[in-house]
């Protein structure tokens, strides 16, 4: 597994250059989450590959400290998809979250 990463001020200030896709639950999601982010639970990843194919801007996972996201992404990449970044989690980075 080798992915990008992207720190939380560069994830914010170009949140239309990126597909963001929030990995953590449904209830952490509802709870407040990065503008414009895409739920799709980690554990729902796998039965959600197509949603992840054919984008016109790259891939960025997030979730709370990281874990979810490199679990989400080597899925990814085991299913041909190979530009992803990975941001920190809303635990290492105090986004401007949004319900």
């Amino acid at each position: 597994m080798n992915f990008k990463e992207i720190s939380g001020i560069d994830l914010e200030n170009n949140l239309d250059s990126y597909v963001i896709y929030d990995v953590r639950s449904k209830e952490e999601y509802k709870l407040g989450h990065i503008k414009g982010a895409i739920n799709i639970p980690y554990d729902e990843v796998a039965a959600n590959i197509d949603r992840f194919k054919n984008l016109d801007r790259p891939i960025v996972l997030h979730c709370r400290t990281n874990n979810r996201s490199f679990y989400a992404g080597s899925i990814l990449q085991g299913a041909g998809i190979d530009d992803i970044t990975i941001a920190p989690g809303v635990a290492n980075y105090d986004y401007k979250l949004t319900k």
